[in-house]
């Protein structure tokens, strides 16, 4: 498999490596990556590597660990491209099974650890107008580590699946093996939680 990394340097490197291809559509590319084509897989997963990077990282604090995670959801793509059969969307199926690999790793590694978010993709209400400085921005992903490190493990997934990776409360309910209902009160009771959190940690 061609190796792709994370972050801007990986972008850089399929943009450069496909700059002279004529644009497939994504039943295309999957369809060419599921027959063996590596190259047509590094251009499909181009388009989700980013918020791939950002669910790690949402889960994950160290950066190290979080690239171990990412290389291993891409891994685990490529295997099982073949099993792809287009009953959810390509994101959803791709976003799924990166957050089970994040899962799969805090099982494999039981230390406790706090989680990070990229703030340009968390669009919590609970987050916003807290200011523009650079201090503020550092203090809102800190006070967000913390509110999420609190939650349980499957309500923290719902979260980061649904305002990081954008995924509906439907896709996340089939997701986690609950009801729409159900997972929409798990989703309203992580919020409340963390705004409870944020609160006590701001008085």
């Amino acid at each position: 498999m061609v190796a792709i990394t994370g972050g801007k340097e990986g972008s850089l490197a399929v943009e450069h490596m496909f700059q002279d291809c004529e644009p497939m559509t994504d039943k295309e590319l999957i369809e060419r990556a599921a027959a063996g084509d590596e190259r047509a897989f590094t251009a499909l997963i181009q388009a989700y590597r980013d918020i791939i990077w950002r669910i790690c990282l949402a889960h994950i604090q160290d950066q190290h660990d979080a690239e171990d995670v990412f290389m291993a959801a891409i891994t685990k793509v490529w295997a099982n491209l073949h099993q792809f059969q287009g009953r959810s969307s390509f994101s959803t199926w791709v976003y799924r099974i990166t957050s089970n690999c994040a899962i799969d790793h805090h099982r494999k590694f039981s230390k406790q650890r706090e989680q990070s978010l990229d703030e340009a993709v968390f669009n919590d209400p609970l987050l916003q107008d807290r200011g523009s400085s650079t201090e503020a921005r550092v203090e809102d992903l800190e006070l967000a580590n913390r509110a999420l490190s609190l939650l349980s493990p499957a309500s923290r997934e719902a979260i980061i699946l649904f305002e990081v990776a954008g995924l509906k409360v439907k896709e996340i309910a089939v997701h986690q093996g609950i009801s729409v209902t159900a997972c929409k009160q798990r989703l309203r009771r992580a919020r409340l939680k963390m705004a409870t959190v944020l609160d006590e940690i701001e008085d």
